[in-house]
C-alpha cells in the first residue's frame, strides 16, 4: 500500500511516496488531504484529527474559523504529541527500494536513514550525465563534480562548451587563451597560445645575432648574455672593426682616385664639345628659324585640318541623318503595309459584318411577318371568343327562362294539385291531367338537360379557346423577346459598324 505522507521540516513541506508495511488505519488519514497525518493536531470540539498544514490552510479561508466536520465556529487545535507518536511508528520500506536498499523501518526514522552524510541508505543511482555509473546516493555529488560527462565551459576562453571530456581532448590543446610556457624555458608565466609569437620578440632566452655582425661576428646567443659576451669579446670585435675600417678606408681612396680621372677626361669632353658648339651657333640660329617657319606652317595645317575635320563631322552626322530617315521611312512603310492588310481585313470583316446585317434583318422581317399573322389569328380567336360568349349569354337566358317555366309548371302542378283535392274530380279526370302533366314536366326536364348539355360543351370550347389564346399569347411574347435581342444585336453591330467607319478612315 502507498500513501503520500506530507513532512515538515525548516525548509517547508516536502512530500514522499512511501511504501507502508501494513495499510494505515484511518484514524492516521487526514480527513482534508487524504493521506497519512503530517504534526497531527486535534480539534478541541469534535476530536478530529487534521495535518497542520491542511488545518492552518482551511482556518485561513473561513473567515468564521469553522470546523470542517461539525461546523462548530471559532474552532481551536492543539498538537497531540501522542497521536504523532503513533504516526512516527508506522512501519514503512524504504522509498529507495527499487534502487536496491532493502530497510525497513518506522516513519520517524526515514529522513536519519535518507541522510546521505550520516545515512545508512545502501541505494544506487544512475549518473544524471549518462555516464553509465550507479552509485551510493552520498557519493553521487563528488561524483558529479567530477564525471567526465557533466556540462563544461573552457574556463580560459569562455566560448567553447560541451563535455568535461570533449573539452579537454579537444578544445584545450588548441584553446588560444590557454597558459603555456615560454619555448625558451624563461621564468615567464601565463602566456597565452595566441600570444607565443609577441612573448618570443620579448623574451631573454631567446637566440639572436651578435650586435656586431656587420663587421665579421658571427656568434648567436641569447639576448640575456649579449652584455657579457660584448664584454668578453670587445677585443676581438675592436680588431674586427679596425680590419673593416681599413678595408672600406683602401676601397674610399680607390674610389675616389677613378673619380678624379673620370671628372679631368669629362671636363675635357666638355672642352670639345663647346668648341663644337660654338662653331655650330649659326647653323643652329638658321635651323631655329627655319623650325620658327615650320611651326607657323604646321599650326596653319593643323587649323585646315580642324576645320576639314568639322565638316567631315558635320557630313557625318548629316549622312547619319540620312540613315535614320530611311531607316525611320522603312519602318513607316512596313507600319503602312501592316496598317494596309490591317484595313483589308477589316474590310473583309465589314463585308462580312454587312452580309451578317442583312441576314439579321431578313430574320427580323420574317419574324415581324410572324408575328403579325399570329396577331391576326388572336384577333379572330378573340372575335371568335366574343361570339361564343354571346351564344353562351343567349343560352343562359334561355336556361333562365325554362328555370322560370319550371317555376310555373310547378306552380300550376300545385295549384292543380289543390284543385283535385278541392274540386274532388274524378279518378279518370285526375288521371287524364295528371298524365298530361307529368308529360309536360318530362318534356321540360328533358329540354333542360339538353341546354345544361348544350352550356356544358360550349364551356369546354371557351376553355380550349382559352389555353389556346394563352399558348398563342406566350408565343407572341417569346417573338417580341426574340425580335427585342435581335434589335439589340443590330444596333451593337451598327454601332460597331459606326466605331470601326472612322478608325479605317484614319488608318
Amino acid at each position: 500500500v502507498r500513501a503520500l505522507f506530507m513532512a515538515a521540516d525548516q525548509e517547508g513541506l516536502e512530500s514522499f511516496d512511501y511504501n507502508f508495511v501494513e495499510p494505515p488505519d484511518e484514524e492516521y488519514i487526514c480527513p482534508i488531504c487524504l493521506l497519512v497525518l503530517c504534526d497531527p493536531h486535534q480539534t478541541d470540539c469534535c476530536g478530529n484529527h487534521f495535518c497542520q498544514r491542511c488545518i492552518r490552510k482551511q482556518l485561513d479561508t473561513s473567515p468564521s474559523m469553522v470546523c470542517p466536520m461539525c461546523r462548530v465556529t471559532n474552532l481551536t487545535t492543539h498538537l497531540d504529541k501522542f497521536h504523532l507518536r503513533k504516526v512516527h511508528a508506522l512501519k514503512l520500506r524504504c522509498p529507495q527500494q527499487s534502487n536496491g536498499c532493502p530497510w525497513v523501518g518506522e516513519l520517524g526514522n526515514v529522513k536519519r536513514h535518507l541522510d546521505p552524510v550520516s545515512g545508512q541508505c545502501s541505494a544506487v543511482f544512475p549518473c544524471k550525465y549518462g555516464c553509465g555509473q550507479r552509485l551510493l546516493a552520498a557519493i553521487l555529488p563528488a561524483h558529479f563534480a567530477e564525471c567526465d560527462h557533466r556540462p563544461y565551459r573552457c574556463d580560459y576562453c569562455l566560448e567553447y562548451s560541451g563535455t568535461y571530456a570533449e573539452v579537454a581532448r579537444d578544445h584545450v590543446p588548441v584553446c588560444p587563451r590557454y597558459p603555456v610556457p615560454c619555448p625558451n624555458g624563461c621564468s615567464a608565466k601565463g602566456i597565452q597560445r595566441a600570444s607565443v609569437r609577441r612573448h618570443l620578440t620579448k623574451c631573454p632566452l631567446s637566440v639572436v645575432e651578435c650586435e656586431y655582425k656587420d663587421v665579421g661576428c658571427t656568434a648567436k646567443i641569447n639576448k640575456h648574455g649579449m652584455a657579457s659576451h660584448c664584454s668578453k669579446k670587445m677585443p676581438q670585435h675592436l680588431k674586427m672593426a679596425y680590419s673593416a675600417y681599413v678595408r672600406l678606408s683602401d676601397e674610399y681612396h680607390r674610389e675616389r682616385d677613378l673619380l678624379i680621372a673620370d671628372v679631368e677626361s669629362l671636363r675635357e669632353k666638355l672642352a670639345q664639345v663647346e668648341a663644337e658648339l660654338s662653331l655650330k651657333v649659326p647653323d643652329l640660329i638658321s635651323v631655329q628659324q627655319r623650325v620658327t617657319v615650320q611651326d607657323r606652317e604646321i599650326k596653319d595645317y593643323l587649323s585646315q585640318m580642324q576645320s576639314l575635320q568639322a565638316e567631315l563631322k558635320t557630313a557625318h552626322s548629316q549622312l547619319t541623318d540620312q540613315a535614320k530617315l530611311q531607316q525611320i521611312i522603312q519602318k513607316q512603310t512596313k507600319q503602312l503595309s501592316s496598317q494596309q492588310l490591317s484595313v483589308q481585313s477589316l474590310q473583309d470583316k465589314l463585308t462580312a459584318r454587312d452580309c451578317e446585317l442583312k441576314e439579321y434583318v431578313a430574320q427580323i422581317k420574317s419574324l415581324q411577318e410572324d408575328i403579325k399573322t399570329v396577331q391576326r389569328q388572336a384577333q379572330s380567336h378573340l372575335k371568335r371568343n366574343e361570339v361564343l360568349q354571346n351564344e353562351v349569354l343567349a343560352h343562359r337566358s334561355q336556361i333562365q327562362s325554362l328555370q322560370k317555366i319550371n317555376i310555373v309548371t310547378s306552380q300550376i302542378v300545385q295549384a292543380q294539385k289543390s284543385d283535385i283535392l278541392q274540386l274532388k274530380i274524378t279518378n279518370d279526370e285526375k288521371d287524364s291531367k295528371l298524365v298530361h302533366s307529368a308529360s309536360t314536366i318530362k318534356e321540360l326536364i328533358e329540354s333542360m338537360g339538353t341546354l345544361q348539355q348544350s352550356l356544358e360543351s360550349k364551356d369546354d370550347l371557351l376553355l380550349s379557346m382559352k389555353s389556346s389564346l394563352e399558348g398563342r399569347m406566350a408565343e407572341v411574347r417569346t417573338l417580341e423577346q426574340s425580335v427585342a435581342l435581335r434589335e439589340e444585336q443590330l444596333h451593337t453591330l451598327q454601332a460597331k459598324y459606326v466605331i470601326n467607319e472612322p478608325d479605317c478612315t484614319i488608318m
